[in-house]
């Protein structure tokens, strides 16, 4: 083969091959998250892009039902930075929404607000046992104001 730089066209083309590849898993190395592991299957698209420009379509239920066909009642998208979780069926979104609503209907954690308020305002607490124990106060509070005012004798 002819010489190109003092080295020939097979070695440089074997060592971009192998520095291409080299990247590539780098790349997915890199932007693989441990904590998506337990989430539905995923819909494969683009690099970086994924199912943004599917999405964008007009008319994208056909699409959806396909990839419901494929990959079942449960499965994600990715669009941009944003994950998706798409529900087909009635039964996966009472499983999800209503008998499971524990899990998903938390606020998200928010570390200026926790700061500020000392993690004890209401409007920003994850729901649990101390959210459900300050609410039950005030509307014991709200209920007992609004009797008195209402039935005033």
């Amino acid at each position: 083969m002819k010489l190109l730089l003092g080295m020939e066209v097979n070695s440089i083309l074997v060592t971009a091959s192998f520095v291409f590849i080299l990247l590539y898993l780098l790349y997915h190395y890199k932007t693989r998250d441990p904590r998506l592991t337990h989430l539905p299957p995923h819909v494969r698209g683009w690099p970086i892009i994924n199912q943004t420009f599917s999405q964008m379509q007009d008319d994208v239920i056909p699409l959806v039902q396909g990839w419901a066909k494929q990959y079942g009642d449960i499965f994600r998208t990715t669009s941009g930075n944003t994950t998706f979780i798409w529900l087909n069926t009635r039964e996966a979104v009472k499983e999800l929404i209503d008998r499971r609503s524990a899990i998903y209907s938390s606020k998200h954690p928010q570390p200026m607000v926790e700061g500020c308020g000392g993690g004890k305002r209401m409007v920003f607490m994850p729901y649990g046992n101390e959210w459900r124990g300050i609410r039950n106060v005030i509307h014991r509070v709200i209920s007992l104001c609004f009797l008195s005012h209402t039935f005033s004798y």
